[in-house]
This record gives structure tokens, C-alpha cells and sequence, in this order.
């Protein structure tokens, strides 16, 4: 099925480690994908162009950017002191989940986004 992910997805394909920037189209297995659209991590994209097909990505809503956040924070071990610190997850740790080809995340946007995952 082809997808598009809110945040950077890396995978192997045939032995290399390919990214996918978000809102870049690429193709799942139907359960995985299935699952990920279930879990609100992607949704699903036009007509299927070939396996590794790139397009253009789509602009990202605030929403997209909030949920590709918290999924981030949820990829940090907290007993990490290079992830958290205080408890409280570190900036730095949650853009280098996301990657470089996210936009850069504010402080403001990471504390909105725990806000959110604490209510």
C-alpha cells in the first residue's frame, strides 16, 4: 500500500538504509501500512507509482508536526542522559529522531507536545 508518514521513516531495502522525508510517498506491506494509518502515524497516499517512488512532500499541518513529535518522544529511553534530562526529554534527542529532513522543532512545539501527551 502506498503511505505517506507524519515524521522521517527509515527502512532497509534490499540491505541499504533508505529514509523517507515526511509526507514523502513510499510503499508498506498492506498490514503494516494498515497499522500505521490505525495509529495515526500515516495515511494513505494516491495510486501506487512503484516500490521507492519519491514525490514531492506535502507541506506539513501543525497537527502532522504535534503528532510526529510525540511519536518521537515516545522513540527516546528515558535513562538515556544523551535523550533526557530531569525527566524531561531533550530537544536535541527528539530532532535527531526525526531527522535532518524535518524542519527544526522549537522548544515551544516539544512542550506542547508533551502538554498533550501528559493530559
Amino acid at each position: 500500500m502506498l503511505i505517506t508518514h507524519v515524521h522521517t521513516f527509515r527502512t532497509r531495502e534490499k540491505g541499504n538504509l533508505v529514509s523517507y522525508a515526511p509526507g514523502e510517498e513510499f510503499e508498506l506491506p498492506d498490514k503494516i501500512a494498515k497499522e500505521k494509518i490505525a495509529a495515526g502515524l500515516a495515511k494513505r497516499a494516491g495510486k501506487a507509482k512503484g516500490r521507492g517512488s519519491r514525490a514531492k512532500p506535502e507541506a506539513q499541518t501543525a497537527e502532522d508536526r504535534a503528532n510526529a513529535i510525540g511519536v518521537a518522544v515516545l522513540d527516546l529511553d528515558p535513562k538515556n542522559g544523551e535523550h533526557y534530562a530531569d525527566e524531561v526529554p531533550l530537544l536535541s534527542a527528539v530532532q535527531a529522531v526525526l531527522g535532518d529532513d524535518f524542519p527544526d522543532v522549537t522548544q515551544e512545539e516539544l512542550d506542547a507536545a508533551l502538554g498533550v501527551m501528559q493530559a
